[in-house]
């Protein structure tokens, strides 16, 4: 939970677009890993041929992904949820590793955080490879953006145990269909949505996931894009610059670097 596009302030969100997550893990880009070398991609064991990434079985009990020497492993589980494999999971080689439906964070040889994807909706796991590594990847229409330390973070998008192309990242909505990566960088509307820029997820999704921000949220309901932020006309509700606006006859008022304003009639 890493791609960090949206930073929370107070209960609003202030834009803060990245491409590429602040930190610098390394791996083995998608679909040019090491022939030989083992990941699990949900409750699949996958294994690394000349074509790319397989699946070699399905785990009744889960997957537990490994390191050792620097090689990736994979393995199921055994019938009590115990780990078969004992290798370390973290070893240095990577700072986010899989391990069935779990993110783990890794600080050289240490563990430092542990998340699980699922949550309870049937998310999972996934290593994209490169520069990304792994992160969690949501089914359709579930949350793919969570309120974290470093403000609102999503998520990737997908089916089948595979982040999808043409999937898209709502703040409001959850995973989407069919809402492509832009090649206009500024924040525009699509349909009633903000869009916000693009996961590109260290290119290993085919064309990113888009991240947007559904208009319809605002206003308790009313809110309407226009020209690349959201308008309504609703007193009392929430407004914040460049994303959230005030209509016609409002004003935003309150609004600081901690919390968001509210819309306020205009008075003479």
């Amino acid at each position: 939970m890493k791609s960090s596009i949206l930073f929370l302030v107070g209960a609003a969100f202030l834009i803060g677009c990245t491409e590429d997550p602040p930190e610098s893990p390394h791996g083995t880009p998608k679909g040019t890993c090491t022939v030989g070398d083992r990941r699990c991609s949900g409750n699949n064991t996958e294994e690394c041929t000349a074509s790319g990434w397989s699946v070699d079985q399905t785990c009744a009990n889960g997957c537990q992904q490994s390191v050792n020497a620097g090689v990736r492993n994979a393995s199921c589980k055994a019938a009590n949820g115990d780990p078969q494999n004992t290798d370390t999971v973290c070893d240095g080689s990577a700072t986010w590793i899989c391990d069935g439906t779990e993110l783990i964070v890794c600080d050289g040889n240490e563990e430092q955080d542990r998340q699980d994807c699922d949550q309870g909706a049937g998310g999972w796991c996934y290593d994209f490879g490169g520069e990304w590594e792994a992160d969690c990847v949501a089914p359709m229409g579930e949350a793919c953006s969570y309120s974290g330390e470093q403000g609102i973070m999503t998520i990737g998008c997908g089916a089948n145990g595979e982040p999808t192309s043409g999937a898209a990242c709502d703040v409001n909505d959850g995973c989407v269909e069919n809402v492509a990566c832009d090649e206009v960088e500024a924040q525009h509307c699509v349909g009633n949505r903000v869009y916000l820029g693009c996961n590109t997820f260290a290119d290993t999704v085919e064309g990113g996931q888009a991240v947007l921000f559904n208009c319809s949220g605002a206003g308790n309901g009313t809110g309407t894009c226009t020209d690349g932020v959201c308008y309504h006309s609703v007193a009392g509700e929430m407004c914040l610059e460049g994303l959230i606006a005030c209509g016609e006859g409002y004003t935003c008022e309150g609004q600081t670097a901690e919390a968001a304003g509210t819309c306020v009639a205009v008075t003479e």
